[in-house]
């Protein structure tokens, strides 16, 4: 079933959610202020809010459904027709294209990260908190992992032993599992990398333009007001 919904529609119950967080979250600091309780010592928690979706997607083997919250450590799936944006932080979203299998850590006070499992992920980060240490999100796969510190990337497992790798716009820090070297990208447009696992190790080839194009990778950062500043 197409449960497509329209961009404006999707702000307002995006809105809606991050309402609704904010007051129990300004209800909880009164709590804590009228018990003593000190709140630098609470920990920030970050979750993320079901902004799109289409065919086959689960949370933890759940049917999603527009609006939903996807909280820290649960798995999220898509099927052969499946597509899901993610918003977190109001102005970072993910895309989960079809056979992806994913599972978010969006702690706060850690790098947050994402454990990407199989298929295919999309990122427009916006405005990426920074949370610890020079990099404020990390992507990991089977052979790779991605640090960003605020960017535009594509993401794709295309089998057990080999990831590609495309910072869109931004910067990123790449490095194989097994290799200790690492590659520091900024790109002001679609530069990409595969890591390959052999039996010496993870090695690193150039790629081309894979997977994506500029339009979907525009019309993402469009899902939350942002615009990518290619050659910028």
């Amino acid at each position: 079933m197409d449960r497509r919904i329209s961009r404006p529609a999707r702000i307002l119950i995006t809105t809606a959610v991050l309402l609704i967080a904010f007051t129990t979250a300004v209800a909880a600091s009164g709590d804590r202020e009228q018990s003593g309780e000190a709140s630098a010592d609470a920990p920030v928690a970050l979750y993320g809010v079901m902004e799109y979706l289409e065919g086959e997607v689960t949370v933890d083997g759940d049917a999603a459904s527009i609006g939903d919250r996807v909280d820290s450590g649960q798995l999220v799936e898509t099927g052969p027709n499946g597509l899901a944006e993610i918003v977190f932080d109001d102005r970072n979203v993910f895309q989960l294209r079809e056979n992806t299998t994913i599972r978010l850590d969006l702690q706060g006070g850690q790098v947050r990260t994402a454990e990407l499992e199989a298929g295919s992920f999309a990122a427009v980060f916006d405005r990426l908190r920074q949370v610890a240490g020079d990099t404020a999100f990390e992507i990991r796969t089977p052979t790779a992992v991605a640090g960003v510190r605020g960017t535009t990337f594509f993401v794709r497992v295309e089998s057990a032993a080999s990831t590609y790798v495309c910072t869109c716009n931004g910067q990123t820090e790449l490095q194989g599992l097994s290799d200790t070297e690492q590659l520091n990208v900024d790109s002001e447009y679609h530069t990409a990398y595969r890591f390959i696992r052999g039996e010496d190790g993870v090695s690193t080839e150039t790629a081309p333009l894979l997977y994506h194009t500029d339009a979907e990778m525009d019309d993402l950062a469009a899902s939350i007001g942002a615009t990518i500043p290619w050659y910028e």
